[in-house]
């Protein structure tokens, strides 16, 4: 097969024709067809920008590239920003499938394939040992593949706005995760949370959990915690120890009362109790938490006299208390 056969097929346009060629340049792993397909084909902060025989309608150019940049030799991609890529943004590109090319994806550090429906990961993501950010946000997933915690690198981990009924048990051998964000689940428990000690911030709010560990998980490290719009009910004893806490999400979580020693959270700057049936707060609190911004007391069972008291009790200092309609 010629090169200009090749070019043929893929200035057709037609997606069977360009997939076609691809497969012809994979099976023949001739440099100067690759060179030709892949001319103009470069990464632009992160997104990748098809050359002009691969752009074709739909997704299939971006799988075509994909294909080819995971078996082109080395010295066919002359743009350096191929050559050894960090970072790849696919998001919103309407993909269903993962292109099959962990020849290119295994080089990056920051993989993001947020609002693409694709429902399921293949098995070989576990591979891309260099990752330290990947991001699934509203991807369709009903289930995390438990070869994810193969990703013993991986810092940060965006799973929000998917279907999620549980995370697998596999992904607490994630032990380097500082951000998770799982909101907008179907979440019911965070078991495998307790795996990451060196968790940062988590945001786990809008799922259906019930209730917290019974136990201290190792989070020494963590700074914001939300868990807004859950059915919890109560808070576990455990939670004061969170001693680096800045912010602290409870919005409509029904609870009624707050920990005993929830003072201990000398760093906290933001707490959100919105929608909760709590009745009363004692001033004593706010002298414990000095810093303390911001307090949300919105749709609370606290009444204006006793929120009125709160608000005289601090009032030399900055903080900021909201109480009425939100």
């Amino acid at each position: 097969m010629s090169a200009a056969s090749v070019r043929q097929l893929l200035q057709t346009r037609d997606p069977d024709c360009v997939l076609q060629a691809v497969e012809l340049i994979r099976t023949l792993r001739e440099p100067d067809l690759f060179a030709m397909a892949l001319r103009g084909t470069h990464l632009h902060d992160g997104h990748l920008r098809l050359g002009p025989l691969l752009s074709t309608d739909g997704t299939t150019g971006i799988h075509a590239a994909l294909a080819l940049l995971g078996a082109a030799p080395a010295t066919t991609q002359r743009d350096p920003s191929l050559r050894d890529p960090a970072h790849l943004d696919l998001s919103w590109e309407t993909l269903g499938t993962l292109p099959h090319a962990p020849g290119f994806f295994r080089r990056l550090s920051w993989l993001d394939l947020s609002e693409n429906p694709l429902h399921t990961l293949p098995d070989w993501v576990g591979t891309l040992a260099r990752l330290r950010g990947l991001a699934l946000t509203r991807t369709g997933l009903a289930r995390v593949p438990d070869a994810l915690g193969s990703l013993t690198g991986l810092r940060a981990l965006y799973l929000d706005s998917n279907q999620l009924t549980a995370l697998p048990p596999a992904l607490s051998a994630l032990d380097r995760l500082e951000d998770v964000f799982v909101n907008h689940n179907r979440l019911t428990e965070l078991s495998t949370a307790a795996g990451w000690p060196q968790l940062r911030c988590l945001v786990a709010s809008c799922n259906t959990i019930s209730a917290l560990p019974d136990s201290l998980p190792p989070w020494r490290r963590l700074v914001h915690l939300e868990l807004g719009r859950n059915p919890l009910g109560s808070l576990p004893p455990w939670l004061p120890e969170l001693r680096r806490l800045e912010h602290l999400g409870l919005a409509h979580t029904d609870i009624s009362e707050l920990p005993e020693g929830l003072g201990a959270l000398s760093r906290l700057r933001r707490l959100d109790l919105r929608g909760n049936p709590i009745g009363f707060l004692p001033t004593s609190l706010l002298d414990s938490l000095p810093a303390l911004r911001e307090l949300d007391l919105r749709e609370t069972e606290l009444s204006l006299d006793q929120v009125e008291v709160l608000r005289r009790h601090r009032r030399r200092s900055p903080l900021r208390i909201l109480r009425g309609s939100p």
